[in-house]
This record gives C-alpha cells, sequence and structure tokens, in this order.
C-alpha cells in the first residue's frame, strides 16, 4: 500500500496508475495528469488536486474531506461513495461524474456544471445547488434535506426518492 502523505507530486505524469488504497493526505497534486488512474478507497483528504486532469479516475470510496479540487477536471470519474465533505469543488468539471452515495455535505455547487452526473442516493445535505446544470442528472434517492436549489430548472433530470 502506497503512502506518500505531503509529497510533492505537481504537475506529473500518473495517467492509468494503479494506486488502490493510496495515503496521499495532504499530498499536492496540483496540475498532475491521474486520468484513468485507478484510486479507489485512497486517502486524499487535504490533498490539493487543483487544475488536476482526473477524466475518467476511478475514485470510488476515496476520502476527499477538505481536498481541494478547484478547477479540476472529473469528467466521466467515478467517485461513488466518495467522501467530500469540506472539499473544494470551485470551476471543477463535473459532467457525466459518478456521485452514486456520495458524501457532499454542505457543498458549494452553485453554477456548477452537474449535466448527466449520477447524483443516486448522494448526501446533498444542506448543500448550495443554486443555478447549478442539472440537465440529464440523476438524483434518484438523493438526501437533500436544507439544501439550497434557487434557480435549478429540472429539465431533463430525474429527481425521485
Amino acid at each position: 500500500r502506497l503512502a506518500l502523505p505531503g509529497v510533492d507530486l505537481s504537475d506529473r505524469f500518473l495517467a492509468g496508475a494503479l494506486l488502490t488504497g493510496a495515503i496521499l493526505r495532504e499530498t499536492n497534486l496540483t496540475k498532475s495528469n491521474l486520468q484513468y488512474a485507478q484510486l479507489p478507497g485512497a486517502d486524499l483528504a487535504g490533498a490539493v488536486l487543483s487544475q488536476c486532469r482526473l477524466r475518467g479516475a476511478d475514485l470510488s470510496g476515496a476520502n476527499l474531506e477538505g481536498a481541494d479540487l478547484s478547477s479540476a477536471d472529473l469528467r466521466d470519474a467515478n467517485l461513488t461513495g466518495a467522501r467530500l465533505k469540506g472539499a473544494v469543488l470551485t470551476k471543477a468539471i463535473l459532467q457525466n461524474v459518478n456521485l452514486t452515495d456520495a458524501d457532499l455535505t454542505d457543498q458549494q455547487l452553485q453554477s456548477q456544471d452537474l449535466k448527466d452526473a449520477v447524483l443516486t442516493g448522494a448526501k446533498l445535505t444542506g448543500a448550495k445547488l443554486d443555478g447549478a446544470e442539472l440537465n440529464g442528472a440523476r438524483l434518484n434517492g438523493a438526501q437533500l434535506q436544507q439544501a439550497s436549489l434557487a434557480g435549478i430548472l429540472p429539465t431533463d433530470s430525474v429527481w425521485t426518492g
């Protein structure tokens, strides 16, 4: 099991890397290419993934609490069951991302493009989704207690349960 907590891995080519269960707490991965990397169960709490390319990456069950994912490309990524409480997702690209059962409690997702995202069973309690793009998104069973949804047009999205 790889353990590199706090290491500077910024601007690295790690596309397709096998990092299952890796301990990367507070690691700097700014501008790194992690496209299609395998990171299920990885501990990335407090890591800096700003401007990181994570397209198609598997981050299922990953701990991303307090991580900085600002301007990260997460298109087509699998974040099923990921913990994102306190993570920064400002300007992150979240189209077609799988966030099934992910913890997005109190997440700031105003004006985010979540087109075709899967948020089935996601914990969005207290999340701010004002003006978010949700066309084609699936929110079946999502927990939306105290979530702010101002300006949302649920066109072509699925909202059941």
